[in-house]
């Protein structure tokens, strides 16, 4: 392995909740350890439901998660054939289940996604280990987690280039893209869906940008509206000591 990603992390059964708007006030960091365990972020796309909670084999990940929240980074799980849930902590029905297996040393994202009674479950391996380390070069992927049958036009760009102009499909996660270490402007427009946002970009980091929202809502909460959050650093193991890695939630 050439590089790591070194993350703000909790153990499994005390993953703590982070929203998408705040800031992350949780100083421990932990790497991975690839001979023993895998990696898991869960990220709430869903606009009608209070709060939605995950397990993994009937075993919590953390607190349940209010809409455009996640679990703050990456927090340790076990390899293995796992039944991955959403459920709703107050009646304790299942929403959404998939059965994943995830491989020791490897780091998964679930992308809990629908509305109205029709859920699902988004489960991707994020290759984080494929990604070079660079000076000046971030990575950046989206998910379109609109749920509606419109395939909205996104465009990635920053001051001299139009790096992406693609039809973004719901439930489509994109790979990551090696970009520019610098200010990046995010277009989404359909025929019901219009929305933009700048992003400064930090180098060596990872971004995960979250195209949510309902657009029959005028509520700043629920209407469409362009989250990100920060998967990591990249980090040589050569400065492995020397390197900070940070979270923020936005």
């Amino acid at each position: 392995m050439k590089n790591k990603l070194r993350f703000k992390s909790t153990l499994l059964v005390l993953a703590f909740v982070g929203i998408l708007s705040s800031c992350s006030t949780n100083d421990d960091t932990y790497e991975v350890d690839p001979e023993q365990i895998a990696g898991f972020m869960a990220i709430n796309t869903v606009t009608d439901q209070q709060q939605i909670g995950v397990s993994l084999s009937g075993i919590y990940v953390g607190q349940p998660l209010p809409y455009r929240a996640y679990t703050g980074g990456y927090v340790n799980i076990f390899p293995g054939e796992r039944s991955t849930d959403a459920f709703s902590p107050y009646s304790g029905n299942t929403l959404s289940s998939t059965s994943f297996t995830y491989e020791k040393g490897k780091y998964y994202s679930l992308f809990i996604t629908g509305r109205k009674d029709d859920y699902q479950n988004i489960i991707v391996e994020d290759n984080l280990d494929d990604l070079a380390v660079e000076d000046s070069i971030s990575y950046v992927r989206y998910i379109n987690a609109i749920p509606t049958r419109e395939a909205p036009e996104l465009t990635l760009a920053n001051d001299t280039d139009t790096l992406i102009k693609e039809k973004a499909a719901y439930q489509e996660v994109s790979a990551f893209l090696k970009v520019k270490a610098k200010e990046l402007t995010v277009h989404v427009k359909g025929d019901s869906i219009a929305t933009e946002r700048t992003i400064e970009l930090e180098n060596r980091k990872i971004y995960t940008l979250l195209i949510v929202g309902n657009p029959e809502s005028t509520d700043d909460l629920k209407k469409v509206q362009i989250r990100y959050i920060e998967n990591g650093r990249l980090i040589e193991d050569r400065d492995e000591d020397q390197q900070q890695q940070s979270i923020n939630l936005n």
